[in-house]
């Protein structure tokens, strides 16, 4: 199944009817338009490539599921934001970081390689590329890999080191001996306190706490997929993005 497929199938589930080879009177457009989304049907332009239609199609699907209300007029700061959260979810699903990892150890050498590996085109790549380095900055590691976004596009396997998991044990404190003063000949011998040991934890106390424990994660993943998923992100991809404050502020 190509990607191009794929995003039909994701419109048919979500009861969307995509139409082909429209007629947007482009002709004396200064910005063509290639795409549109209305009311549960998107649009495509005519004489689109194959390519050029799939980004279309993943981008007016974006806007499905991030957008509200008519965003059409791009001269409104909530429109073009909102218009950065569609294309950020038709990056994340044609793309991603895994897609770029993916295609490096296909063997693709430049944009070109990548762009055709990945079935999209070259703008759409620059653009996505652009984009998760606003996120992430120079670079980010996914996996057992991390991405290098400056100078060049570039994807290294990452390497662990000791110093990754390495527990530093503390210095034992030299402790100095108390200065008591020497007690007279007389004088009986100081009380000695009792030491109070901290009550054990039991087997089953320590269960419970594990249970906890264990149930909390568990509802933290699962908000966190939940949320990917609206997003059109992998889990890991998302995880990586959390640490932004920056896509949740409007992107």
């Amino acid at each position: 199944m190509t990607k191009y497929e794929e995003l039909e199938q994701i419109a048919y589930d979500q009861k969307i009817i995509i139409h082909e080879n429209c007629d947007f009177a482009n002709d004396t457009a200064e910005t063509p338009v290639k795409g549109l989304f209305k009311d549960g049907h998107i649009f495509l332009a005519a004489e689109l490539t194959p390519e050029d239609k799939t980004c279309v199609l993943a981008e007016e699907l974006g806007h499905h599921f991030t957008s509200a209300g008519n965003i059409t007029d791009l001269h409104v700061i909530a429109n073009r934001q909102q218009e950065q959260v569609a294309r950020l979810w038709a990056y994340n699903r044609l793309i991603g970081l895994k897609g770029i990892v993916s295609a490096f150890q296909a063997g693709c050498q430049n944009q070109y390689e990548l762009a055709e590996f990945l079935g999209v085109t070259e703008p759409f790549l620059v653009e996505a590329i652009e984009k998760y380095r606003s996120i992430y900055g120079i670079s980010v590691r996914t996996g057992n890999h991390v991405i290098i976004f400056e100078p060049i596009l570039a994807v290294m396997a990452a390497v662990s080191t000791n110093a990754d998991t390495r527990i530093q044990k503390a210095e034992p404190k030299k402790i100095e001996p108390a200065k008591t003063e020497k007690p007279a000949a007389a004088s009986p011998a100081p009380p000695v306190e009792a030491v109070t040991r901290a009550k054990p934890i039991t087997p089953r106390e320590n269960k419970k706490r594990n249970s906890r424990l264990d149930a909390a994660l568990a509802r933290s993943y699962k908000r966190s997929l939940k949320a990917a998923e609206a997003l059109g992100m992998d889990y890991e991809d998302y995880i990586f993005a959390r640490r932004d404050a920056e896509l949740f502020r409007g992107y």
